[in-house]
Order: C-alpha cells, then structure tokens, then sequence
C-alpha cells in the first residue's frame, strides 16, 4: 500500500536542537513522542521486565557459541535502553510508568517460545529497527541523530547474527519446513513496526526534520533489502498482505 500525501518541507535543520536546548511546545513533545516509540526506555517497568523476560531466553541457545552471541545481544539491548532513557532525562523529564509505545509489533519478543523463534526475531525485527534508527541520521534534535547511527549499527549486527542462526536452522529440509510455516508471523510483526501507511504523527516528524523517511517508504525500502536473505535460505518472500498484518 502506498501513500498519497505529500511528505511536507521540513522547517527545522539537521543537528538544530540539544537536549537541554529551548524548543518549541510541540517540537519538544514530539520528540518525546518519538522517543516514547522505540520502547528502550529502560527505567520505566515494562521495558524493564520484558528485558528481563528476554534474558531468560540464553537458555533456548542449542550450543555455547549461540549462547554467547544472545547473552552478547541482550546486553547491547540492555545498553540501549540505558541510551535512550538517557536523553529522556538530559531533557529533563522523568519516564513515567506509561512512557512506551502501543505498537505490537514492538512487543513481539512475549511470542518467544523456543530457538526457532529467536532466530526468525532477530534478522526480521532488530532490521526494522535498524532502518528507523539510520533515518534518524540527519535529525534536527542532535541526541537521537548521535544515538540513531550507534545504536542502528549494533541492530544490523543483531540482523546478521539472526541471519547465521536461521541459516544454521535452515540447513535441514526439517528445519527449512519449520521456519517457512512459523516465518509469517514474525514478518508481519516486523512489517506493522513501521507503522501505518496513513498515520498523521509520521507527518509531523518529517516536517520538523525528526526523520526523513514516511512509514511506507521505510516499509518499501525493507521488502527491498530483505528480499535476497529469502532467497538465501530457500524461503519464498509472501507479498506484504499475505501475512498476518495489524497495521497497513
């Protein structure tokens, strides 16, 4: 699906805000807004039980080297929520209870059940993030322009490291059949992260100069990339409404 809006000019320059810096009412509460939507902020309690709820998951590793590359992967995670809760409170705010997002597909790692699943999260979700999080690049608010780019590359390698366990998974026509008939419902998560086509809120981050990118094209520009890794292991990309979807 594609939108028909056009993306409006942006009114704020790459790098114009700090943290501590005077803003505008509603560029300020944006920001939060979008800080609020990465679901890393460590302090407030949901994100921190469900990293404690993903810790519990090393013991899926089937080997001690996998299980050195999760325990590896969750304290990256760890750090990140350290990060962003960081600009939080550099621009004075304490996260409430109640600071996370609605988005389900940011909640997907409660579907965690077994090995399978934490090999299909990885190269599918830590992607999406690190395509939102590489727009961030030349954002008007400093903080997330710096913390995008890092944290972004940490989340590719997350991608690569899922990308080694699915192939490890694949290498079976056994375990090619399990992923293929689990893969949709991690894709569509991966897919409803970018959030709604039609959404106003993307609107506004593009015109004062947060991101630069819509939803969809994020979303396009993710079917794109992601398309050979299909072809890698063998596995047929469905077209994006043919797997469960909550947002389009």
């Amino acid at each position: 699906m594609t939108t028909t809006v056009a993306k409006p000019e942006r009114i704020y320059a790459p790098l114009q805000f700090e943290a501590r810096d005077e803003m505008p009412d509603d560029y300020r509460r944006m920001v939060l807004r979008l800080l609020r939507e990465t679901n890393e902020i460590g302090s407030v309690p949901v994100c921190h039980e469900q990293m404690r709820s993903m810790t519990k998951n090393v013991r899926l590793a089937p080997d001690p080297i996998s299980r050195v590359r999760i325990v590896e992967f969750f304290a990256d995670e760890m750090r990140h929520q350290k990060i962003f809760d960081g600009i939080v409170r550099a621009m004075g705010e304490v996260p409430g209870d109640d600071f996370v997002s609605s988005i389900d597909g940011l909640n997907a790692t409660d579907s965690i059940r077994d090995w399978l699943d934490l090999a299909l999260l990885n190269p599918f979700i830590d992607r999406v993030g690190g395509f939102q999080l590489f727009d961030y690049a030349t954002s008007s608010f400093v903080p997330l322009a710096r913390a995008g780019v890092a944290v972004a590359k940490d989340e590719m390698g997350h991608c690569a490291m899922g990308f080694q366990h699915l192939r490890e998974y694949c290498s079976s026509s056994k375990g090619l059949a399990e992923a293929t008939e689990r893969m949709p419902t991690w894709y569509g998560y991966a897919l409803d992260m970018f959030g709604t086509s039609s959404g106003t809120r993307q609107w506004k981050y593009i015109e004062y100069g947060l991101k630069t990118k819509s939803n969809e094209e994020m979303r396009a520009a993710y079917l794109d990339h992601i398309a050979p890794y299909f072809d890698a292991i063998g596995m047929k990309q469905p077209p994006p409404d043919a797997v469960p979807r909550k947002y389009a």
